[in-house]
C-alpha cells in the first residue's frame, strides 16, 4: 500500500514513516507542503495522511483531499486541534487527532485493505456473472 504523508514536523513525519514501512507500507514522501507533492504521485496513491495544522496551506490542502479522493486514495486527515472546523467540502473525511498512534495508523491502512479488496471481488463477480450472461446469451442463439 502507497501511502502518501503530508507533515511539516519533522519528527512526526518520521514517526508516520516508520509506524507505515512496519506494516508494510510504502510511503510516498513525506511532504512538508502540498505543493511540494508531485501531480504524478496523485494516482500513485492508495492512501493519504495530511496535516491540516497549517493555515497559510489549507485551501491547497483541501485541494489536495478533495483530488486524492477522486482518484480513489482513502484519505485521512490529521491536526493537533482536536475541535478544529473543517469546510464542508472535506468534513466527511474523517480526521485523526495528533499524536496519532500506531494502532489509528494500522486500523486506517486496515481499512483500506478491506476495501481494496471488496472492490476487486465485485471486480472479479461482475466479470463472472457477465461472462456467463454472455453464455448464455450465445447459447439461446445457436
Amino acid at each position: 500500500m502507497r501511502v502518501i504523508i503530508l507533515e511539516p514536523d519533522y519528527f512526526q513525519a518520521l514517526y508516520l514513516t516508520e509506524t507505515i514501512e512496519r506494516v508494510g507500507g510504502v510511503v510516498i514522501g513525506p511532504y512538508s507542503h502540498a505543493a511540494d507533492i508531485p501531480s504524478s504521485m496523485m494516482s500513485a496513491a492508495d492512501a493519504a495522511l495530511l496535516n491540516i495544522d497549517q493555515p497559510a496551506e489549507l485551501d491547497q490542502i483541501i485541494d489536495l483531499a478533495l483530488l486524492l479522493l477522486c482518484e480513489g486514495c482513502e484519505v485521512r486527515l490529521t491536526t493537533g486541534y482536536p475541535d478544529q472546523h473543517l469546510p464542508t467540502a472535506i468534513a466527511h473525511v474523517v480526521t485523526m487527532t495528533k499524536p496519532v498512534t500506531r494502532e489509528q495508523i494500522i486500523a486506517f491502512l486496515s481499512e483500506r485493505q478491506r476495501r481494496q479488496s471488496a472492490s476487486s471481488n465485485l471486480h472479479v463477480e461482475g466479470a463472472h456473472t457477465l461472462a456467463a450472461t454472455l453464455s448464455a446469451i450465445r447459447s439461446e442463439r445457436d
